[in-house]
C-alpha cells in the first residue's frame, strides 16, 4: 500500500527546503485531506459570509456538515478497514483486476446500509426545510464516497493529482458556498460546499479508474473479509 510513499520519499530526500515542504505537504493532504477540507473550507466560509448569511443559516450549515463528517466516518469506518485489507491483499498477490469492482461494491454496500439510518434522521427528526433535508442527505453520501475512495490514495502513484483534487475542491467549496449563500441561505451554503466535495470525489474516482483500468469484477468479494478481520 506504500506506492505513493516511494514518490514522497524522493521529494523529502532532496537537499532543498522546497522538496521537503512538497513532500510533507502532499503527504498531509493524502493522509488527512477530508479533515483539512472541513477545517479550511468551514473557516473560509464562516469568515466571508459573516455579513451575508444569517447566524441561524451558518449554525445550521455547520451542524449538518459536522454531523455528516462524524457519522459518515463512524459508519463507514468498518467498511474502510475491511476494504483496505482486501486491496492490500490484491496488491500483494499482484491480482488487482478486482480493485474497481471492490470500490463500487463497497460504495453500494455503504450507501445501502447507511441510508436506512440517515434518511429517517434527516427526514423525520431534524427540523429544517425539506430542501435542506435532501441536500444534507446528498452531502452525507458524497462525504461517504470520499472516505471510501481514500482507501486507494496510498496505492495511487500520482500524488500531485491527489493534491490538485483537494486544492480545487476546497477552493470551489468555499467560493460557491459564499456566492450561493446570498440568496439561498443554508441551502446555498450546502449546495456550494457539496459541489466542492463532489469535485474531489469524482476527480479521485477518475484517478482510481485510470490506475486500475479493469472491468467491474466481483464487487462484493470483500464482504467475506468481515468475518476474518
Amino acid at each position: 500500500m506504500a506506492g505513493i510513499g516511494f514518490a514522497l520519499r524522493k521529494l523529502v530526500r532532496q537537499d532543498d527546503l522546497i522538496g521537503i515542504i512538497q513532500g510533507y505537504g502532499h503527504s498531509a493532504l493524502v493522509a488527512t485531506g477530508p479533515w483539512l477540507l472541513t477545517v479550511i473550507s468551514l473557516g473560509s466560509i464562516s469568515f466571508f459570509t459573516a455579513g451575508i448569511a444569517t447566524t441561524g443559516d451558518l449554525i445550521a450549515f455547520r451542524l449538518i456538515v459536522i454531523y455528516n463528517f462524524a457519522f459518515s466516518l463512524v459508519l463507514t469506518g468498518p467498511v474502510m478497514m475491511v476494504a483496505t485489507r482486501y486491496l492490500a491483499d490484491m496488491i500483494y498477490l499482484k491480482k488487482v483486476d478486482g480493485a474497481v469492482g471492490m470500490f463500487l461494491g463497497a460504495l453500494a454496500f455503504s450507501y445501502g446500509t447507511q441510508l436506512v439510518i440517515i434518511a429517517p434522521f434527516y427526514l423525520a427528526y431534524v427540523e429544517v426545510d425539506l430542501g435542506v433535508r435532501f441536500l444534507a442527505i446528498f452531502n452525507y453520501l458524497i462525504i461517504t464516497g470520499i472516505w471510501l475512495v481514500s482507501v486507494f490514495l496510498t496505492a495511487l502513484k500520482d500524488y500531485a493529482a491527489i493534491t490538485r483534487a483537494y486544492g480545487v475542491g476546497m477552493l470551489v467549496a468555499a467560493l460557491a458556498a459564499v456566492v450561493l449563500s446570498y440568496d439561498w441561505g443554508t441551502a446555498g451554503l450546502l449546495v456550494g460546499f457539496t459541489l466542492g466535495l463532489a469535485i474531489i470525489l469524482f476527480w479521485l474516482i477518475a484517478r482510481v479508474f485510470i490506475e486500475y483500468p479493469y472491468t467491474v469484477k466481483d464487487p462484493f468479494g470483500f464482504v467475506s473479509y468481515f468475518r476474518r478481520y
